[in-house]
């Protein structure tokens, strides 16, 4: 697939040095190399292992600035693919196309490869656990599990694009909190709402939250705590 991905630029090359293009026809050969690049883009790789089986991927990002879930750099994980878990060596989470990215490596080729989020279920990379989830209240894709039980807490990792003063991209890091108890998806606004929330076992979990060191200003860490102890009352 891709030596004719390669040979179809090759052709446009020499068909544009072959003969002077006027103004229009640039544009209209621009229009169908890239039209040809996105097909190529858009079309289902599956290569050796069971869970390499998505798109070719490509990101914006700088030195300074990157779509990514805490960093740039291809981290050691586990992708849960059909059931089963499968090591992986280089792995990145793109936020803003919400896609587990895998850096396919062979003898003959090499790219990132945008991972089937029909097939990957789960994944986790740097010590943290994502699932894919569709919830009345969510948006569909992946969702970090900061704790699981009785009640599940959940975080969406978003990343908004713009523009610096300086003209280069940038990215802002959002995210949003999930509670799923009984079956019911709901955002969490603050740590009162989830205290609200989580109202059936508010005395038992006032004394067990009472012994702990609970750093509030942190919101994600101190939510995490909260569902922790709830869920062993």
């Amino acid at each position: 697939m891709k030596t004719g991905f390669f040979f179809i630029l090759l052709c446009c090359y020499c068909f544009s040095h072959a003969q002077v293009l006027t103004p229009a026809g640039k544009r209209e050969l621009l229009t169908a190399q890239q039209d040809n690049l996105e097909t190529y883009t858009d079309s289902v790789i599956q290569t050796g292992k069971e869970f390499e089986i998505g798109n070719l991927h490509s990101a914006k990002f700088t030195k300074r600035t990157h779509p990514f879930f805490e960093s740039n750099k291809w981290e050691k994980g586990q992708v849960i693919f059909n059931g089963t878990s499968y090591n992986a060596q280089t792995l990145k989470y793109d936020i803003v196309a919400d896609r587990l990215i895998y850096f396919k490596r062979s003898p003959t080729e090499s790219f990132p490869l945008a991972l089937k989020e029909t097939f990957v279920s789960d994944f986790e990379i740097n010590n943290h656990h994502f699932k894919y989830y569709k919830g009345q209240e969510m948006k569909p894709g992946y969702y970090e599990v900061l704790a699981e039980g009785k009640a599940t807490l959940l975080v969406q990792w978003r990343k908004k694009e713009s523009l610096s003063s300086d003209g280069q991209i940038a990215y802002k890091t959002l995210s949003t909190l999930y509670l799923i108890k009984q079956g019911k998806y709901q955002k969490v606004l603050n740590l009162f709402v989830l205290n609200f929330m989580l109202r059936d076992k508010r005395k038992e979990l006032k004394k067990e939250t009472n012994k702990l060191s609970i750093d509030y200003f942190n919101k994600l860490k101190a939510a995490k705590t909260i569902v922790e102890e709830y869920n062993k009352l």
